[in-house]
């Protein structure tokens, strides 16, 4: 499991009498995945170099890492893991198909599959995971509505210090209805998401899962 952190999938991978190693960059999260009980192999190293010997593992799963990895340092390690797989073995990707931010470097479900591709795999199964319908329909609808209200609100003057406070309190009530009807909203989600897996598009969802299988030649 790359990028194991503290040992969630590890353990799972335990109850399932599958036996597993982790790896992670950061070795606290293995001191904390040893210091709750992991009794699994772990190794402190980056997935960009995994060392371990070609052909070591039936299986390899990253679950939401690589998105985290520069893309252009993302085939690498897309290579390294193929490599330690045997001919035939299978590769877990799960990983986010949109979003912008500083830290992540998401790509769309035919770019994971072109990447997986080019690695030396071929896709045996892919389906989107964590569409979360209500809560992004709620979020967009409170962007919206903050984009609207902001193009009306102007600079208070000094003379206007209670209407500040008034608008202030308001805010902040604003601030507590939208978390109540976001928490609402993820639990309805949450709810529809075996629905949502089925009728929806995999390019609605947030995450992918991506099952590959490594090429025999």
């Amino acid at each position: 499991d790359v990028g194991c952190g503290t040992g969630r999938w590890l353990r799972r991978y335990r109850q399932m009498q599958i036996r597993a190693v982790g790896l992670d960059a950061t070795q606290d999260m293995l001191r904390r995945a040893v210091a709750v009980g992991l009794d699994s192999p772990v190794v402190a190293a980056r997935a960009q170099k995994l060392p371990f010997r070609d052909g070591a593992f039936d299986l390899v799963s990253d679950v939401t890492v690589v998105q985290h990895i520069p893309s252009s340092e993302q085939a690498g390690v897309l290579a390294e893991m193929v490599r330690v797989l045997r001919p035939g073995g299978h590769l877990l990707l799960i990983e986010l198909i949109r979003g912008e931010a500083p830290h992540i470097f998401p790509r769309n479900p035919a770019g994971w599959i072109v990447a997986g591709n080019a690695a030396g795999l071929r896709l045996i199964f892919s389906e989107g995971q964590e569409f979360l319908l209500f809560d992004q329909v709620m979020a967009r609808a409170a962007q919206g509505l903050r984009r609207i209200a902001g193009g009306k609100q102007g600079s208070p003057l000094p003379a206007q210090e209670d209407a500040s406070a008034r608008q202030g309190r308001r805010q902040s009530a604003g601030k507590s209805v939208y978390w109540a009807m976001r928490r609402i909203s993820c639990k309805a989600s949450e709810w529809a998401e075996p629905l949502a897996q089925k009728a929806c598009p995999i390019n609605w969802a947030t995450h992918a899962l991506f099952v590959f299988q490594k090429n025999t030649k």
